[in-house]
């Protein structure tokens, strides 16, 4: 899974503002906001339950 977060502060609490094809983003944290917010790579535990 990729998840964007923000490229001044690193938080992970991006909301996107408005669609389109490039999209506008805002970091909720520090209020940054722009249309390119870098992506990084992460792994989801998967749980089995019983």
């Amino acid at each position: 899974m990729r998840i964007k977060f923000c490229p001044k502060c690193k938080s992970y609490e991006i909301e996107l503002m408005v669609g389109g094809e490039i999209g506008l983003y805002r970091c909720k944290k520090c209020g940054f906001s722009g249309s390119i917010f870098p992506e990084k790579e992460i792994k989801l535990n998967k749980r089995r339950i019983k």
